[in-house]
C-alpha cells in the first residue's frame, strides 16, 4: 500500500515499522522465492531461519540507511511462531531506496490531531492507514471444543482430525513457506480423501451427505 501510494502520487509517505520485515524478492537469480519456499519446508527451522538471513542480506542489502532494520528472526520462525509471512516486494524497495517512502518508528497512540510515535515524534498527517492485519475469528465458533491453538489457529488442518472434535476439519488457515494458496491446494486434496471415505466407504455411497 505504501509503494502504491509514493507511486500514485501521494506527496509524502510515512511508513510505520514496529517489527523489521522479512524481504524477499519475488525472485532472485531466475529462482522464484515460493520454489525457494517449498525448499524450506524440508529442512529445519533454524537452518531455514539461518539461510534466509543471509539471502535477504544478499538480495536485499542493507536497507539500515534508510531507516529499516535488519531482522532479527527469520523468516520459518515467523511464519510458523507468529502467522507473519515475508513482505513479498513488488515495489516497496525501489520506493525506499529513491526516497518516495519515509521509514519512522512504531506508532505509540493518537491524539485529537497528531500520531504519536514511540521515539517521541509527534507527526500531522492527512490521513492515516492501520495496516493491522486481522484476525480469524474463530473463538467464538469453536474456541469451546478445544481445537484451536493459543494463536487462535486451528491445530488439525486439511484431513487431520482431531481427538476432540471427531469430524470437524479445518482448510486454509495454516500459513507455510511455499505459499497459502499451495498449501490449501493440498490440504483440500487430503479433505477430499477424506470425504471420499465418508460418502462412499467401504459398503458404497452413503445415504446422505451434509455439505
Amino acid at each position: 500500500m505504501a509503494a502504491d501510494l509514493a507511486y500514485g502520487g501521494a506527496k509524502e509517505v510515512l511508513i510505520a515499522i514496529r517489527t523489521p520485515p522479512n524481504i524477499q524478492r519475488r525472485e532472485f537469480l531466475g529462482i522464484a522465492t515460493q520454489q525457494v519456499g517449498i525448499l524450506a519446508e524440508k529442512l529445519p527451522v533454524k537452518l531455514a531461519d539461518r539461510i534466509s538471513l543471509v539471502l535477504q542480506q544478499v538480495a536485499i542489502g542493507d536497507l539500515r540507511p534508510y531507516g529499516l532494520d535488519t531482522p532479527k528472526r527469520g523468516a520459518l520462525s515467523r511464519i510458523y511462531e507468529d502467522a507473519q509471512i515475508p513482505l513479498i516486494d513488488v515495489g516497496f524497495l525501489d520506493a525506499l531506496k529513491q526516497r518516495r517512502l519515509t521509514v519512522v518508528a512504531a506508532v505509540e497512540g493518537f491524539t485529537a490531531a497528531e500520531v504519536r510515535l514511540v521515539d517521541g515524534t509527534r507527526l500531522q498527517p492527512d490521513a492515516v492507514i492501520a495496516a493491522t492485519g486481522y484476525s480469524r475469528g474463530l473463538e467464538p465458533l469453536v474456541g469451546h471444543l478445544g481445537v484451536l491453538r493459543p494463536d487462535g489457529t486451528p491445530a488439525p488442518s486439511g484431513g487431520e482430525p482431531s481427538p476432540n472434535a471427531p469430524g470437524l476439519y479445518f482448510i486454509g488457515y495454516r500459513n507455510a513457506p511455499g505459499g497459502l494458496l499451495r498449501r490449501i491446494r493440498i490440504e483440500a486434496e487430503a479433505m477430499a480423501q477424506v470425504l471420499g471415505k465418508l460418502v462412499v466407504g467401504p459398503a458404497g455411497p452413503a445415504a446422505k451427505t451434509a455439505a
